[in-house]
């Protein structure tokens, strides 16, 4: 369950516990937003109300207008609902719409922080690109806590793999041509913060 309100001249979406959350998932969702902003992933702006409930700031809309925004489930005509969309692919796609390495990187670092946090609901509606300054990017990320996916595996699979390992992983980064050693080293900054903060939910062997 969620709402759009207009808080201080700005849009948000703020949402309410379903019957299967748990009682705190909204302070759980603030809390895992900013773990996901302390490990360098470009997030809106997020906000606990009243102790409670998780807003975000809505990032396709500004003060001037709607932002052209798309999620790679529309993009690719990908079935949210269930297993469609591997990672490899998703890496590629955002290669060939931005054209710019350093957006595969931020999507390969969100890869990782759902995988280390095990945020396995990261179906295709879960990734969105934006069309700013005739230019695409990869949009903020959002829906980021840990969760269950389909059968409780990652929805969006890794090297086919809904519960991935390390060489799955490798794979991954080898068929998108991602540079190893900088693989190596988003990885270990992944998994160094969320150890730091106590969120080291899963760790690929």
């Amino acid at each position: 369950p969620k709402i759009f309100v207009h808080i201080d001249s700005g849009e948000w979406l703020i949402k309410f516990k379903a019957t299967t959350d748990p009682v705190d998932v909204g302070e759980t969702e603030f809390e895992y937003s900013k773990l996901a902003r302390e490990c360098g992933i470009y997030m809106p702006q997020t906000q606990l109300f009243e102790d409670k409930y998780f807003g975000v700031r809505r990032f396709d809309r500004t003060n001037d207008g709607k932002v052209h925004t798309i999620s790679a489930a529309g993009l690719v005509h990908a079935d949210y609902r269930m297993p469609s969309l591997d990672y490899s692919t998703l890496l590629k796609v955002c290669l060939h719409l931005t054209k710019n390495m350093e957006e595969v990187y931020a999507l390969f670092k969100l890869m990782m922080f759902n995988i280390i946090i095990s945020n396995r609901d990261d179906h295709a509606k879960n990734f969105s690109f934006q069309y700013v300054n005739n230019q695409w990017k990869l949009a903020p990320a959002y829906d980021l806590l840990p969760s269950t996916g389909f059968n409780g595996f990652h929805t969006t699979t890794i090297n086919g793999q809904g519960e991935p390992s390390r060489n799955d992983i490798t794979k991954v980064v080898k068929d998108t041509g991602i540079n190893m050693s900088k693989a190596n080293m988003l990885i270990e900054e992944v998994i160094e913060t969320c150890k730091q903060n106590n969120k080291l939910n899963y760790m690929p062997k």
